[in-house]
């Protein structure tokens, strides 16, 4: 099922061309681009995989274009994206105590963003992408607590 999946989404054409199309200019009265229409040798079930990933994921994708943003020393060659997963209100809560920190911090404002890793097998992050993390019982670990 898995290579099934995998190979269905690897007929996808790269996001970059997907935006391109999407935004496409049209004439008023005329239906906008649809990715489907695309290229119609794909498959209904590639694109469905992809309407589903992006229709059910609460999960926020960015690009970092800031250069102050990236991870420093990582080959031009590498696109390096924020991954964000939680409620929009929950963010702004973040965002608003990122900022009460920094505000006398000549340190903090110059290093606003600490960069972690979290160490979950990966048969986990599907539920963890979709979730987030669950604090109800303790399955393996938290040498540093819950993380709140």
């Amino acid at each position: 099922m898995r290579t099934a999946i995998v190979q269905l989404i690897d007929t996808l054409p790269p996001i970059q061309d997907m935006k391109k199309h999407l935004e496409k200019k049209v004439v008023v009265g005329t239906n906008k681009p649809k990715l489907k229409d695309m290229d119609l040798s794909i498959l209904p079930a590639a694109w469905s995989i992809l309407r589903w990933c992006v229709a059910s994921c609460t999960a926020h994708l960015q690009e970092l274009t800031e250069k102050e943003d990236q991870v420093q020393n990582i080959g031009s060659q590498w696109r390096q994206f924020r991954f964000m997963v939680g409620a929009p209100d929950k963010e702004a809560k973040f965002k608003h105590a990122l900022e009460q920190e920094t505000h006398g911090d000549s340190n903090a404002k110059n290093y606003p963003t600490l960069y972690a890793f979290h160490g979950s097998p990966l048969r986990n992050w599907h539920s963890i992408i979709r979730h987030g993390l669950w604090y109800k019982t303790v399955a393996h670990g938290r040498a540093y607590g819950d993380g709140k």
